[in-house]
């Protein structure tokens, strides 16, 4: 798996959905890499509720040099319904993206990302429920025709929708 990191990303929203495949790479036949790829080789803090800011991840690799056979492509959300840090550059990471891996998960308002790349168009989803009507509305009537529903997750294909962490 690899885990689309960003400036202020909500760091639950990725480390909790990573364990689990980190912890089944703990067995030798299954043998688990977890990357971290972001727009640039710098440290990137996650949103964090205290002034001096939140959790820092190191990238494993930049989009510039992405990891190779990533099976699962993991994407987080902010803690509100943006405006995204690079907006263009993780879009267009994960529009690139997406037709080689097995899976996409996006987490809260990760969706956003999913659906300004292209990825939800015809689909069904959700979204942070906390910003649902901020998260969907510029989605609504942009001719995507994206199916935006309140349920706690959503697979659509080969695409995971989560409302939240705890989902």
């Amino acid at each position: 798996p690899a885990i689309l990191a960003y400036p202020s990303f909500n760091a639950l929203d990725a480390v909790s959905v990573a364990t689990f495949p980190e912890l089944v790479g703990l067995r030798p036949e299954f043998p688990v890499r977890v990357s971290v790829v972001a727009p640039r080789m710098d440290v990137i803090a996650s949103s964090g509720l205290s002034p001096s800011g939140g959790q820092q991840l190191m990238p494993t690799h930049s989009f510039d040099e992405p990891p190779k056979d990533v099976d699962v492509l993991i994407v987080p959300g902010l803690s509100n319904a943006g405006p995204f840090p690079y907006q263009d550059e993780i879009t267009a990471y994960i529009a690139k993206t997406y037709p080689h891996v097995k899976h996409v998960i996006s987490v809260g308002t990760g969706s956003m990302l999913l659906a300004t790349a292209g990825i939800l168009n015809g689909r069904r989803a959700t979204t942070a429920k906390a910003d649902f009507d901020a998260a969907t509305a510029p989605f609504r009537n942009d001719g995507k025709n994206i199916a935006w529903t309140t349920g706690r997750w959503v697979r659509d294909g080969n695409v995971w929708t989560a409302s939240g962490t705890a989902s």
